[in-house]
Parts: structure tokens; C-alpha cells; sequence
């Protein structure tokens, strides 16, 4: 079977498909069946904190893979990266990095600031207020841009996502808004770099790690 070939036929298949996947089961988790409960309980799965059984936690590897692993495969796939870049595609890499993230977030400040200025900040337009419209403009989505980049970019485009991943959160977008002050918390951009750095200088002092 070629499923792999068949996944890759899409877009972005390696992130979406599985992503779609598990999304699917997950719904099907949180409705808590009874049948699914039953089976669960009658095979010894423990309960949740609310009183439920649910296939996603039923503890040990199962539960780390495929319920709380999200943030360390990315890490992990960063690593990896970074073990296969020289010097060279590095700095490729961080310059690719910080202009995608700089073009989107002051592209979304801007439209979210004007919005703000032309209707209310709060209703905004067509109901969105100005803290919607930034947050959705200037957040990304690193699962996905690693996906496409490593099926149809280079090592340095992979790599971007060591600064691109800044922006996955509300970090920038609260910031943007005066919301925790406008000092800039560096630790949250060296633990984003860490993992791509250490695999760098590993894969740059011994070929064969990479």
C-alpha cells in the first residue's frame, strides 16, 4: 500500500491528515460513549478527573504519544533540523525566520489598529473586536508551516521555525496591545531556539549525527 504517496497527494498531508485523524477520535472520545466506556473500564483504563474513561488516556506511552507529546515532536522535529544545517544555511534560516514573523505581525498590528480606530475596539467589524482581528492575523500555526516547508522547502525554510514558533501563542499579540507592558521576555525566545541550536552545533561537529 502506498499511503504515504497518497497522503503527500495533499497539501500539507503529513500534518493534515493525521491532524484530522486525531481530531476525529478525540470528538469521539469527548462524547463518552457508553459502549467505549464500558470496554475501557472492562480493560482496566482509569478514570479521568471528571469520572470518565477515555481511549486517549488510558496512561503510559499510549497517553504520552498521542495526548500530551503536541509541544515535544515539535521540539524534537526542531532538533532534527538543526542537526542537518551548517553554519551557513543557518543564518539563512534565522533571516528567513525573522522576516516572515516581523511581515506578519506588524501586517496584522497594522489592519487590527486601523479596524480599531474606524469602528468600536470591542464590536468592531462585523462583530470582531480589535484583540480578535491581531490575534488572528499575526498567530501561526508551526505544526502546519513544518509540514509544508519540509515537503516543499529547503533545510533554511525548515529552520525559520525556530523564530516563526514566537508567534504561536498570544505572546506578541498581548504585547501589541499593552497587556503585560512592552518589555520583551527573551527567555521565551531562547527556549524556542535551544532545541535548534544544540542540533546545529552537534550535526556541525560530528557529520555523522546528522
Amino acid at each position: 500500500m502506498r499511503i504515504k504517496d497518497t497522503i503527500e497527494k495533499i497539501p500539507g498531508g503529513l500534518m493534515v491528515v493525521p491532524l484530522l485523524l486525531g481530531a476525529t477520535i478525540n470528538t469521539v472520545d469527548q462524547l463518552h460513549l457508553t459502549p467505549i466506556m464500558n470496554l475501557l473500564k472492562s480493560l482496566g483504563a482509569p478514570k479521568t478527573e471528571q469520572g470518565y474513561y477515555e481511549m486517549l488516556q488510558i496512561g503510559g506511552f499510549s497517553q504520552e504519544l498521542f495526548k500530551d507529546s503536541a509541544l515535544v515532536l515539535i521540539a524534537l522535529f526542531i532538533f532534527c533540523v538543526g542537526s542537518q544545517m551548517n553554519l551557513k544555511i543557518g543564518g539563512k534560516a534565522l533571516k528567513k525566520g525573522m522576516l516572515l514573523t516581523t511581515t506578519k505581525y506588524f501586517s496584522g498590528l497594522a489592519v487590527g489598529l486601523l479596524l480599531g480606530s474606524l469602528f468600536d475596539p470591542w464590536s468592531g467589524l462585523f462583530g470582531l473586536s480589535t484583540i480578535a482581528v491581531i490575534a488572528a492575523m499575526t498567530n501561526s500555526n508551526s505544526g502546519m508551516y513544518a509540514a509544508l516547508t519540509s515537503t516543499y522547502g529547503n533545510r533554511s525554510d525548515v529552520g525559520g521555525l525556530s523564530i516563526l514558533a514566537i508567534n504561536d501563542g498570544p505572546l506578541l499579540t498581548l504585547i501589541s496591545l499593552g497587556f503585560i507592558g512592552t518589555s520583551f521576555p527573551i527567555i521565551s525566545f531562547i527556549s524556542v531556539l535551544l532545541p535548534l541550536s544544540i542540533g546545529m552545533i552537534l550535526g556541525n561537529l560530528d557529520p555523522k549525527i546528522s
